[in-house]
């Protein structure tokens, strides 16, 4: 069953906020879609998501915005390698 962001974070971990939702709902539906069942699905994404945030490597959107626009980005002037 594929799911959204708001369905996952509703019906099967409560915790998340809206990105962490959005997340763990692709990589569980992309699971089901390739043919694992729905609980491991799931199961995997949650647990993901769990170390992930353990690790500190999740960030909010505004915080990934700002990181962009320091390392590079869409809007980012190209860098001159003739210079090295």
């Amino acid at each position: 069953m594929p799911w959204d962001g708001p369905e996952f974070a509703s019906r099967h971990n409560r915790s998340l906020d809206k990105g962490e939702a959005k997340s763990a709902a692709r990589q569980a539906s992309a699971m089901v879609k390739a043919g694992v069942p729905d609980g491991i699905a799931i199961a995997t994404a949650n647990k993901r998501i769990n170390k992930l945030r353990k690790r500190g490597m999740i960030s909010d959107r505004a915080h990934a915005k700002s990181l962009a626009g320091k390392y590079g980005g869409e809007d980012s002037e190209p860098i001159d390698a003739s210079s090295r």
